[in-house]
């Protein structure tokens, strides 16, 4: 997978002679070639059962698929997605194909086309690879020369439920909205919604700006049910968030996000579903927050209300001016078994008077650990309260800051954070800064 030749086919200035001009979407493959140059917008058209022509060991994937799509290393050495690469059509209402990756596929995102995939609602994606073999979507530029921000990223719209169109009052399901990067529409009244698995996926220094106002994330789940599952995944050197939440029951598991340039982890729009076993480490040089958690940033007070399980973590700063986890804009959580360390600003941040009001904050059996450990510079009365209300929780602990070996932690602590129950994290993940 990683011969001179690969290198050469995955260079953007020469992707043509490599593949040609006969792309996946041409001939008898019949899904729509323009695939949103650029601009992440989408083509209008077809889809046919295949993976499309391998052409000097690449096949392009580009515009709409409303087919059934098989990807495979068997099939083809690797494949390119050229923009925006629609998984069913983004304004049909009845979408029931499914994109199929097998073990050890690699999926490079093109950057001067800005490629992204984007599952849409009623369509589904099963990318189930092994821990020997995981699925790759990484940058098309060769190993040495990649970074943040060198493609898009992986964009899942499902059919739960979302806050984000309500006033604050009762509202008619369904609530839906707009995705960003023109990827589609997301949100609706079935909390139990299935836009398939992901299981061994490492999604890889994405991020892209769509627009100047529109990133990328890693991995954005939108309105995603709890059909869904989403286990052992990697989102590692993403130029904006890492993983984020819109609204949505789906839960996951097994997650690594280290080097996002933005946030770690994301979530807003009401979603209550849950993450356990989860690693998280920010990069020395950006990022923000390890945890940005928001019901709705309009009206903190909407439902459904975010109020998501969280279980089994550990997060680990590398920024000066960044803070561990921020509760904000009237979110809840359930929290049990966190580690936070190493954070400059702080390591717990609660905003908004709805956020204290919601009567939805619980943590337990967890440990902060920064040099400042809890934050008091946002003008919320209940501030002062808030390092008696942490430690008033079963089993917590604040102390200074922690050591650690990869994500294992120093000291005598109440919690393995998101090692509990052994080292899962390797020989699938990668540290790769480049």
């Amino acid at each position: 997978m990683r011969t001179s030749k690969l290198i050469l086919c995955v260079f953007p200035m020469v992707i043509n002679a490599c593949v040609g001009e006969k792309e996946i979407g041409d001939g008898d493959s019949g899904a729509s070639g323009d695939g949103g140059a650029g601009d992440g917008g989408a083509g209008d058209g077809g889809g046919d059962g295949g993976g499309g022509d391998c052409v000097d060991g690449v096949a392009t994937l580009s515009g709409v698929y409303t087919s059934d799509l098989s990807l495979s290393p068997e099939a083809c050495s690797a494949y390119l997605l050229s923009g925006g690469v629609f998984i069913g059509d983004p304004e049909s209402p009845s979408n029931s194909n499914t994109i199929t990756i097998a073990p050890g596929t690699v999926i490079y995102g093109d950057n001067a086309t800005k490629g992204f995939l984007a599952v849409q609602r009623g369509a589904r994606i099963v990318a189930e690879g092994t821990a020997a073999a995981p699925i790759i979507f990484t940058s098309a530029l060769p190993e040495g020369s990649r970074s943040r921000g060198d493609w898009g990223g992986i964009i899942v719209n499902g059919k739960a439920p979302i806050n984000n169109c309500s006033d604050g009052s009762s509202e008619s399901l369904p609530c839906e909205a707009e995705s960003e990067g023109d990827a589609g529409t997301y949100g609706g009244d079935d909390p139990t919604d299935s836009s398939g698995s992901l299981k061994y996926v490492r999604i890889e220094f994405g991020g892209i700006d769509i627009t100047p106002e529109n990133q990328v994330n890693g991995l954005a789940l939108q309105g995603v049910g709890s059909g869904t599952s989403v286990s052992y995944v990697q989102i590692h050197m993403n130029l904006d968030d890492g993983v984020e939440f819109f609204g949505g029951t789906v839960e996951a598991d097994h997650l690594v996000i280290t080097g996002a340039g933005d946030d770690q982890l994301d979530w807003t729009d009401g979603w209550t579903g849950g993450v356990s076993e989860v690693c998280i480490q920010q990069g020395a040089d950006i990022g923000d927050r390890g945890i940005e958690a928001d019901n709705n940033e309009d009206e903190n007070n909407a439902l459904p209300r975010s109020v998501p399980t969280l279980r089994n973590l550990t997060i680990i700063g590398g920024s000066e001016e960044g803070v561990g986890l921020t509760l904000r804009r009237g979110t809840g959580v359930d929290i049990d078994g966190l580690i936070v360390s190493g954070f400059g600003k702080a390591c717990l941040d609660v905003d908004d008077d709805a956020t204290y009001t919601a009567g939805s904050l619980s943590i337990n059996n967890s440990v902060v650990a920064c040099a400042t450990n809890f934050a008091v510079d946002d003008g919320e009365s209940a501030d002062a309260n808030l390092e008696a209300a942490f430690l008033g929780g079963t089993g917590n602990e604040a102390t200074s800051p922690l050591s650690f070996s990869g994500f294992a932690p120093s000291g005598d602590l109440p919690t393995e954070g998101c090692l509990t129950g052994g080292d899962w994290t390797t020989g699938w993940t990668t540290a790769a800064m480049n």
